[in-house]
């Protein structure tokens, strides 16, 4: 037997079993028989068997009818090839000793065709896939049977293994950087649209993590992203003075109706603010009486009510009894909630709760 079959025998070893009607065979005609026989599910004959198993050019009808009358038998490389494509568990052994058992008879041998080797090695090689991708599909079910154990011992591994796993991650991009640009330059026009959708789902359901992870970079990177900027800047200033240029003329409507609709909706707080809020009827008073004192806290273009509104849960509701001053047994304090700047202006305090108290009057 050729040397070159020594892998498809380690695979394909079974066990015969007498409790089976393959185990009962004893004869080689009653092999082709059952060969024959094993498919029932349509109707077929000698001639169309024969095509089904792509054996044309390797039997005619009256050889393979001889075959099962046990009239011929097999050369040793045609004895192989068929018994890579029997459906059933029958052992090389047995085959073989039926084969010579026949060859004692008057039977004549049945010689293998000149393409056999090819058909043999496309046999073998499509046996092979087949173990595999059945290999392939044990392990996927039993990844899916044990699903949550499995990525839970994953995240187990990978929280102990961190460092060790970035530094294979940085070590495989060094050492093959430009093979897997080239995938990427390749799969992404193909892929491009279905790529885009998956990112912007992954943004969307982990919008909180990409914001928090964005801001620490900004935070700890602050003067190398600064620099970077200011670099991209000087190198591509015509680029970006143009394209500024050309996106604010096309937006140039929008953004004054954004305005507008942002100004109008600040006057409306302002005004609110000016019944609620003890701290802005201060700033305001102090902008009449001594200017120069309120520019020490705020330039001429600085509006004090949008940083308040961030900070003050009475003006963020308009809720004057949300106010500490106003109402001294509400959950919120005069440091965490009222305008420190007002708070840092010596007798503040005493004034303040002069306006609030007016406030409430009203």
């Amino acid at each position: 037997m050729n040397n070159d079959y020594s892998e498809y025998l380690d695979m394909h070893i079974m066990q015969n079993t007498r409790d089976t009607e393959c185990g009962r065979i004893s004869t080689l005609g009653e092999v082709f028989l059952e060969y024959y026989l094993f498919d029932s599910s349509t109707e077929k004959d000698i001639k169309t068997f024969l095509e089904s198993e792509n054996l044309t050019d390797t039997f005619t009808e009256t050889e393979f009818m001889d075959l099962m009358c046990g009239d011929a038998y097999l050369d040793d490389d045609l004895l192989f090839f068929i018994h890579t494509k029997l459906p059933f568990p029958l052992t090389l052994e047995k085959f073989q000793r039926l084969n010579f058992q026949t060859q004692n008879s008057d039977a004549y041998m049945i010689n293998q065709p000149k393409d056999l080797f090819d058909k043999m090695r496309a046999q073998i090689n499509k046996k092979q896939q087949l173990k595999k991708e059945k290999d392939r599909q044990k392990s996927r079910n039993r990844y899916w049977r044990n699903r949550e154990q499995i990525l839970i011992k994953m995240r187990e591994y990978r929280a102990k293994n961190h460092d060790k796993i970035l530094q294979r991650k940085r070590e495989y991009w060094a050492t093959n950087k430009d093979k897997i640009n080239q995938k990427r330059r390749v799969r992404y026009p193909q892929n491009r649209e279905k790529l885009l959708e998956k990112t912007r789902q992954w943004y969307h359901s982990h919008l909180d993590y990409v914001h928090d992870y964005q801001k620490q970079q900004r935070t700890e990177n602050r003067d190398a992203i600064a620099e970077r900027k200011k670099k991209c800047y000087i190198t591509n200033k015509e680029h970006y003075t143009e394209y500024k240029k050309n996106w604010y003329q096309e937006h140039k409507q929008e953004l004054a109706a954004r305005d507008k609709e942002r100004l109008k909706a600040l006057k409306q707080k302002t005004e609110a603010a000016q019944k609620i809020c003890a701290a802005y009827v201060f700033l305001i008073n102090l902008r009449k009486t001594n200017y120069a004192k309120y520019l020490e806290l705020y330039t001429k273009q600085q509006k004090p009510i949008t940083h308040m509104l961030k900070t003050c849960p009475a003006l963020q509701s308009m809720d004057i009894t949300l106010c500490p001053f106003c109402n001294p047994d509400c959950e919120n304090t005069i440091d965490k909630c009222c305008n420190q700047k007002v708070l840092s202006i010596p007798n503040a305090l005493s004034e303040l709760q002069i306006i609030a108290n007016n406030l409430q009057q009203r």
